[in-house]
Parts: C-alpha cells; structure tokens; sequence
C-alpha cells in the first residue's frame, strides 16, 4: 500500500542512494510514514541492508535483513554484517530512535534529553560512512513524500566518544528541525518518549 501511495516528486530525494560511490547510511526515525523508505526503495531498486527490531516483513531483491530484537549477540552480529555493507560501498537503512540496543549519551533535542540507538552512530564511525537523514512525511492529499537532509560527514580518527558526541547531536538537530516543521506527524510512541524524557 505504501508504495502506491508514494509521491514521484519526493523521489529524487533517493538518488544519491541508487548508485551510491561511497558508502552511505540512510538514517531514519519512527515519524510520519515510516514504512515509507522501504517502499521508496523497492520502487527506485535501491539495494540496501536493512536493521530493523524484527524480520516479519521481506526487504527487495539485491537486499538483506538483520533484526535486532533478542539478545546482545543478535545486535552485534547486525553491526558487524551492516559494517561489511558499508564496507562494499552499500548502502544501510537503520531507525536512529528505534528502542534496541544500547543508548548514546543523551543529546537535547526539543529541549529534552534524548537518546538514540547507538550502533546507528557506530556504524558510521566504523565505516566511514556518510549519514543521510531520510523520512516519509504524509501530504495534505494523502500521499506519501520522501525527505532527505542535507548528508552528514564526520571526520576520522576522533576518539568514539567525541564521534558519538558530534553525529548523535547533528542528527538530533535535524530531527528537531523536521519536528518544529512537521508537528502533527509526530507518532504518539515518539511523543510518550520524549515526555518521558528529562
């Protein structure tokens, strides 16, 4: 469903991703219309390895999975066959917010103390993969458009903690950005965490 309601006009926001030179991590978030990216994908063909908590759906041809729901040893094993991916110039499709897998330092996003996934981060540290922020927003007709941020760059060799420091908090201003432009896209789960959050 979600593919047939997929704006052509939002598509371009992919292409760096179809026939990518270096690798790239498409960085998403649970917000608007999440299964959006996945469609995007298998409309435009874009091979990719997708992280997600389970492995109840099927990704597309040319593409692989790892869920990160269960223990320790499944989320490492997920890093570590994502990291390869990278590796090979691939490309990399992970929800920074989703709730698996051990947490960052808390950054302040919407004036909040938020953390997010933290092999997310790793991997673009061990990789040396850029970040593309990328989210499904809802339009006013009920179609489906794809964003896409400007892509993040860190530099190499910064100690892990100051590379999680930098790329937790450089994504946790867009994603603030997209909030403040996108408030009723907010998903109540999202909103429970932020309240939640100091």
């Amino acid at each position: 469903i979600a593919s047939a309601l997929l704006d052509d006009e939002g598509l371009d926001a992919l292409e760096p991703l179809r026939h990518p030179t270096h690798p790239l991590i498409a960085m998403t978030c649970h917000f608007g219309a999440p299964l959006a990216l996945a469609a995007a994908f298998g409309r435009l063909g874009i091979s990719a390895f997708a992280i997600r908590h389970s492995d109840a759906r099927s990704v597309g041809e040319g593409s692989a999975l790892a869920a990160t729901m269960g223990d320790e040893r499944q989320q490492a094993a997920a890093l570590w066959r994502a990291v390869h991916w990278l590796r090979d110039t691939g490309v990399v499709a992970v929800a920074a917010d989703g709730g698996d897998g051990h947490r960052t330092a808390p950054v302040l996003c919407l004036g909040r103390a938020v953390a997010f996934g933290r092999g997310a981060f790793a991997m673009a540290r061990l990789s040396g993969a850029a970040v593309l922020p990328l989210v499904g927003l809802w339009t006013p007709t009920g179609r489906i458009r794809m964003h896409a941020g400007e892509a993040m760059t860190f530099p190499g060799g910064l100690p892990i903690e100051a590379f999680e420091n930098a790329s937790t908090r450089a994504f946790a201003a867009w994603y603030e950005r997209l909030i403040l432009s996108n408030p009723t896209q907010l998903r109540v789960g999202v909103l429970r965490r932020f309240l939640a959050a100091p």
